[in-house]
């Protein structure tokens, strides 16, 4: 009762404010008000630290990760992107399927940025 775990990301939605990548949340988010800024998670972690509740937050990689490329500058480290929607039920259990690339150098950077 105690545990909040946070999906921060996922497939459909990307609602984390990031510094690395900005835009990240303007291309992913379900809109401008369904998002969490800095200060946002900044006041919910004093706020869980306040009541003794421990928040595992969660970025979902390699997989989920369909809203990753949304942002422009990053369209081709999803490995699923450009999938045609027949395809969809062979590939993932829901659409829209997002699979990071995980043979390119770019892929691992922008990991690195975004934790």
């Amino acid at each position: 009762m105690n545990v909040l775990h946070l999906h921060l990301t996922d497939s459909e939605s990307w609602p984390l404010q990031m510094t690395t990548y900005p835009g990240i949340t303007d291309a992913g988010a379900y809109s401008k008000k369904e998002t969490y800024s800095i200060a946002d998670m900044k006041a919910l972690i004093e706020y869980a630290q306040l009541k003794g509740i421990v928040i595992i937050p969660e970025i979902d990689l390699p997989a989920h990760a369909r809203t990753w490329s949304n942002h422009e500058d990053l369209k081709d480290i999803d490995a699923c992107r450009d999938q045609p929607l027949s395809e969809w039920t062979k590939n993932c259990l829901e659409p829209p399927c997002g699979q990071l690339d995980v043979t390119m150098d770019k892929t691992y950077n922008v990991v690195y940025g975004v934790l």
